[in-house]
């Protein structure tokens, strides 16, 4: 059965409130300015290193540092948007083998998974650690398949669900396809590249059971 990978912020989790507010704490320390909320949704999902970078920042590894520092505080305030865990569920037990693939840490990504339900439901879960050299949505995407690769699954077919272009040219690199989802911080300009694009949590368990082949029961 083809694999399913899933970015983690935006797609499976409701995490723009947490990381927003992480920026906005970060380049207030760091540089003595506000900006509005709205401004740092173009950064959630690319690594941090490049979001800092395009920020102007003078020592991105200092942004970054500042900016855990204050995510760990606040992590656990992050959601799961409604209907995904039990989308997450049900392909589980129609025997999809799933993993995430994300820019975010490995430890934080799996203790989030793990506290949120979905956990449980994932084969591996692929992100970044410190000072990764290999820090592109690319990397996670190859990280994913390989282990599932390693663990027995056919990852032939396997398609990626993410809600920005980072997961989009990940998957591209790995010669996947990929599905959008309407509800993370992507935009129209990004979904029209995009495989497919799922405008709902029930569309996009449509979509993904339709596409490995079982018909879902209403």
């Amino acid at each position: 059965m083809k694999p399913v990978l899933f970015d983690f912020d935006g797609t499976l989790a409701d995490s723009a409130p947490v990381i927003t507010d992480s920026y906005i704490h970060t380049l207030r320390q760091e540089q003595g300015r506000d900006y509005p909320p709205e401004f740092f949704r173009q950064f959630i999902g690319p690594p941090l290193e490049d979001s800092f970078a395009a920020m102007g920042a003078d020592d991105v590894h200092r942004y970054v540092r500042t900016y855990r520092a204050h995510y760990r505080e606040h992590m656990y305030e992050t959601l799961l948007f409604p209907g995904i865990k039990q989308m997450v569920a049900t392909l589980a037990q129609a025997g999809v083998p799933m993993a995430i693939a994300t820019s975010k840490r490995t430890d934080y990504a799996s203790m989030l998974a793990d506290r949120l339900g979905v956990g449980q439901y994932m084969k591996v879960v692929c992100g970044s650690y410190d000072g990764d050299p290999r820090a592109q949505k690319k990397h996670r995407v190859e990280d994913a398949l390989s282990e599932l690769s390693r663990q027995g699954y056919d990852t032939a077919g396997a398609i990626m669900v993410g809600d920005r272009i980072h997961d989009l040219e990940g998957a591209n690199a790995n010669g996947i396809a990929t599905i959008l989802v309407a509800w993370g911080a992507g935009g129209p300009d990004e979904w029209s590249l995009a495989w497919r694009v799922a405008h709902s949590v029930d569309e996009l368990e449509d979509m993904l059971l339709d596409e490995v082949g079982v018909r879902r029961r209403r």
